[in-house]
C-alpha cells in the first residue's frame, strides 16, 4: 500500500496528446467485467470479485475499506441485506480473520485477485493458491471457508446485479487513465528499462470502496506473473510514484525476501523497530521487520525508476518524506547502492542481489 505523495500537477504537464481507447469486455469464464484496453500492456477497469470482497470488508467495519464521500453508493444497495443471515456470516468471518490473522489491507485485495469474477471458484488450482495467496489467508481451511462465505454473499445480495447497475460509474473511474494513457506508457517503458523485464499484461482495477488505499497485487498462474494492482480513484491525475510503487512489488519483493534471510540486516532492523518508529510503521500497515524490509526496498526501487522522469526536487521530496515521515531511515543509502545496479550491466535485479545484500549489511 502506498499513499499519494508526489504532486500530480507535475505529471500532468508531461502528457502527450491522447488517443481514444478501444473499449473491450473481459472474456473471462463469467463475461461482463468493465475494462478498457489502453495499449498492449495496460487495461483499466473494475474487478467484480475485488468489489465484492471489498464490500464485505466495508460492511465488517474495516477502516481501510471505507471512503465516506462515496459510501452512499454502497449503503443504498446493501443496507437492506444487513440482517440477512448469509451476509452476517460473511461479515463475521471477515471480522474474525482480522482478529485472528490480521486479515486486512493487502490480504483482502489478494483474495479478490485470486477469486474468479463470479466469486464461486478460484482462478488457479489449490496448490498454486496456497503458494500465492497472502499468507494471512493461505491456510487450506481458511481458503475453503472464505470461498463459501464470499460466494454465498455474492448470491444472497445479487451482487452481479449491483455490479451491472453501476457500469456507468465504473466507466467514469477509468477516464483519468484514458486521458493520461501516453504518460502511462512512458512510465512502463522506464520501469522495463530498470528491471530489464517487460511486464506481462497490467490490469489496473479502480474502486471507490478501497478507501484511500492502493494495493500492488499480482496474479501468478504458475507460469507467468500478471500485474493486477487495485487502486483507489484519484480524479486529479496519475501519481507516477504511486503506480510504479504498486507494480514494482512483484519484482522487488523476491529480492527483498532474500535480504530478509540475512541475519545481520534482519536483527539490526528488528532492534530499531520500537517506539515512534514502530507506531509509524503500524499506521502504514507494516509494523514488523519482514514488511519493513519489503517496503524499504520497494520504495527505493520506485524512486530509482522515477528519477528518469521526475525533477530533482520531487525526488528529494519523496526521499525525505520516506526517510523522515515514514521512518525508512536507510533509504538514501539503499538508493545509492541501487544506482550502481541501474548503471551496471546486470541481467536483472536478482542478479545484483548478492552485491546489494553485502553492501546493505555494511550500512550497519
Amino acid at each position: 500500500m502506498k499513499k499519494n505523495f508526489i504532486l500530480c500537477i507535475f505529471f500532468c504537464s508531461l502528457l502527450f496528446s491522447c488517443k481514444t481507447a478501444e473499449i473491450v469486455i473481459n472474456q473471462g469464464p463469467d463475461n461482463g467485467e468493465y475494462f478498457i484496453s489502453l495499449c498492449d500492456e495496460i487495461e483499466v477497469g473494475t474487478s467484480r470479485a475485488f468489489e465484492c470482497v471489498a464490500v464485505i470488508a466495508y460492511l465488517a467495519g474495516f477502516d481501510e475499506y471505507s471512503r465516506p464521500a462515496f459510501s452512499s453508493m454502497y449503503d443504498s444497495y446493501f443496507d437492506k441485506y444487513k440482517n440477512d443471515k448469509t451476509v452476517k456470516k460473511a461479515v463475521n468471518k471477515f471480522k474474525a480473520l482480522r482478529w485472528e490473522t490480521g486479515f486486512s489491507y493487502n490480504a483482502v485485495a489478494s483474495l479478490g485477485t485470486y477469486l474468479e469474477s463470479d466469486c464461486h471458484s478460484y482462478r488457479v488450482p489449490e496448490k498454486i493458491l496456497i503458494e500465492q495467496l497472502d499468507k494471512r489467508i493461505s491456510d487450506r481451511k481458511v481458503i475453503d471457508d472464505l470461498l463459501k462465505v464470499v460466494s454465498e454473499f455474492y448470491d444472497a445480495t445479487s451482487f452481479a446485479q449491483f455490479y451491472e447497475n453501476n457500469k456507468k460509474i465504473y466507466k467514469q473511474l477509468t477516464q483519468v487513465y484514458v486521458q493520461q494513457q501516453d504518460f502511462l506508457k512512458r512510465m512502463i517503458d522506464n520501469y522495463t528499462d530498470y528491471y530489464h523485464e517487460k511486464p506481462n499484461k497490467i490490469r489496473i482495477s479502480s474502486s471507490y470502496i478501497t478507501g484511500n488505499g492502493n494495493y500492488g497485487m499480482s496474479f501468478n498462474d504458475g507460469n507467468k506473473v500478471y500485474f493486477e494492482p487495485k487502486f483507489c480513484v484519484q480524479n486529479d491525475g496519475i501519481d507516477a510514484n504511486l503506480l510504479i510503487h504498486e507494480i514494482s512489488h512483484p519484482l522487488s519483493n523476491p529480492v527483498a525476501e532474500k535480504i530478509v534471510e540475512n541475519t545481520v540486516i534482519y536483527n539490526v532492523i528488528e532492534k530499531t523497530l520500537v517506539s515512534e518508529k514502530l507506531d509509524s510503521q503500524r499506521r502504514q500497515g507494516y509494523g514488523n521487520t519482514y514488511t519493513y524490509i519489503i517496503e524499504l526496498l520497494n520504495r527505493a526501487n520506485t524512486i530509482c525508476i522515477c528519477k528518469n522522469f521526475c525533477s530533482d526536487e520531487e525526488i528529494q521530496y519523496q526521499t525525505e518524506y520516506d526517510k523522515n515521515n515514514c521512518y525508512f531511515e536507510e533509504i538514501e543509502k539503499i538508493i545509492e547502492i541501487l544506482g550502481d545496479y541501474a548503471k551496471g550491466d546486470y541481467k536483472n535485479l536478482m542478479e545484483f542481489e548478492p552485491e546489494l545484500e553485502r553492501r546493505w549489511a555494511e550500512i550497519y
